[in-house]
């Protein structure tokens, strides 16, 4: 299974997207307006007010351990050569690009025409997280996925 994989535009990385993310990511939880778990801890309730506050402080935590450069795609292959790897029944599950999803619906349909392996589902109301976002309808995919 894999949720909202990061498959964006053609698969080249893109140098202005790498250094934006970079630096967003070198900023989280580090900036010196924030410098405390709780401030960063409350930031994280306002970006994502559905999620659980149980949550929160693992998000806090994930977050402080990231390198700069994760999410970037550089030094990665295009996600067009992955796919057509793949050799295993596999579940991309996607939320609303518009919610912060990564894979888009005309993505979704290019990937699974490379790989006959590819069975992706789309989690309404959810965004790059689907599986917090609506735990009910991401099990009910996967054990739709796992039945076939």
């Amino acid at each position: 299974m894999l949720l909202d994989p990061p498959w964006t535009g053609d698969g080249r990385p893109d140098p202005a997207f790498a250094r934006e993310r970079a630096e967003r990511l070198a900023g989280l939880g580090r900036a010196p307006a924030l410098p405390r778990r709780d401030g960063v801890v409350a930031l994280a309730a306002d970006l994502h007010p559905d999620r659980h506050s149980d949550d929160l402080a693992p998000w806090y935590a994930a977050k402080r351990q990231l390198r700069p450069e994760a999410g970037s795609g550089v030094g990665l292959p295009p996600w067009p050569d992955t796919v057509a790897d793949i050799r295993a029944a596999t579940l991309p599950v996607r939320g609303e690009t518009e919610r912060g999803g990564s894979v888009s619906e005309d993505l979704a349909a290019q990937a699974s025409q490379m790989s006959a392996q590819l069975e992706s589902r789309f989690i309404p109301g959810t965004g790059h997280n689907p599986h917090r976002e609506d735990l009910d309808a991401t099990l009910a995919a996967i054990l739709d996925f796992l039945r076939h």
